[in-house]
């Protein structure tokens, strides 16, 4: 999977949980148990998405928080990103 995508997909996850809990809320007030399962399930996939796919395409090593330009470990320019 590519950076672009991983990024897509984490964004996607965090907006997941932002919105979600929200529209169950609004629906099923008395389900809270639900919508705080669904909150933690996303943040918990969210997390794994970022340490499993967002590695260098070169070397393999994790890229750690935000978008980074270059490689923080092997310095190589990561251009799928923009």
């Amino acid at each position: 999977m590519n950076l672009k995508k991983v990024r897509k997909l984490f964004l996607a996850l965090v907006w997941a949980m932002a919105i979600l809990p929200l529209l169950l809320k609004a629906i099923f007030p008395s389900l809270w148990p639900l919508w705080l399962a669904l909150v933690f399930g996303l943040g918990a996939a969210a997390i794994a998405v970022t340490l499993i796919w967002w590695r260098c395409p070169h070397c393999g090593a994790g890229l750690g928080h935000g978008v980074p330009k270059f490689c923080p470990s092997c310095g190589h320019k990561l251009d799928d990103l923009q």
